[in-house]
C-alpha cells in the first residue's frame, strides 16, 4: 500500500506540471461578491450556491458532464468560503477536515497531506484521500484551502475512484486557476 500511495503522490505532483490544457475548452466563473474567480470546462454544469458566512458556504459547485449508474455526477468540484475561526491554523484546519471525513465516510484512507502547499498565491493545505460515501460511492477526494485576510477559501473535489485518473488533469487545472480578483 505504501508503494501505491507513493506512486499516486508522484503522479499527482507530476500532473501539475504536465497537464495537457489543449484537450478541453475552459471558461471563467467570477463571483463579484466574494472576489473569487476560477476556470472550469465549458461542458461542466455550473451551480452557483448560496453565499454567506456560515461554515462551508459554497460559492459555486461544478458537476462533470458524465453521470454514473446511480444518476450521480462522476466528479464534483466546489469552491467555498467562510470566516476564519478563532485560533485558525492551516495544520489545525486540515486535521479538522481529516476528523470530519473519518466520521462522514467509511474506509477513509489518507493518501497525502501537506500544510505547505499554495492556493491563490497563498500558503495552503492539501488533502488527498479515498473513502466510501454514505451513499456507497467509492471516491477519491482532494481538498485544498487557504486563509486570505479574515476568510478561509476551500476547494473540494470528489470523483469516482474508477474515473479519477481521467478527471485529475481537469481537477488540477481548476485548482491551479483559482484566484481572487480585487
Amino acid at each position: 500500500m505504501m508503494v501505491s500511495n507513493t506512486v499516486l503522490v508522484i503522479t499527482l505532483l507530476l500532473s501539475i506540471f504536465l497537464i495537457d490544457r489543449s484537450s478541453e475548452s475552459y471558461t471563467t466563473f467570477h463571483d463579484a461578491v466574494t472576489g473569487t474567480a476560477i476556470k472550469y470546462p465549458q461542458n461542466w454544469l455550473k451551480n452557483p450556491r448560496g453565499l454567506g458566512i456560515t461554515p462551508g458556504s459554497n460559492i459555486v459547485v461544478f458537476d462533470s458532464p458524465n453521470i454514473d449508474s446511480h444518476n450521480d455526477y462522476v466528479s464534483e468540484f466546489s469552491v467555498g468560503i467562510e470566516n476564519a475561526p478563532p485560533g485558525f491554523t492551516l495544520n489545525g484546519y486540515m486535521k479538522e477536515f481529516i476528523t470530519l471525513l473519518q466520521h462522514w465516510g467509511r474506509n477513509f484512507q489518507l493518501v497525502h497531506t501537506d500544510a505547505n502547499s499554495t492556493l491563490a498565491g497563498s500558503r495552503a493545505y492539501i488533502l488527498v484521500f479515498t473513502l466510501i460515501t454514505p451513499h456507497d460511492k467509492h471516491e477519491y477526494g482532494i481538498i485544498s484551502g487557504t486563509r486570505i485576510g479574515s476568510k478561509v477559501y476551500s476547494i473540494v473535489s470528489q470523483t469516482d475512484v474508477s474515473q479519477y485518473s481521467n478527471y485529475l488533469p481537469t481537477i488540477l487545472n481548476m485548482i491551479n486557476s483559482f484566484h481572487l480578483v480585487n
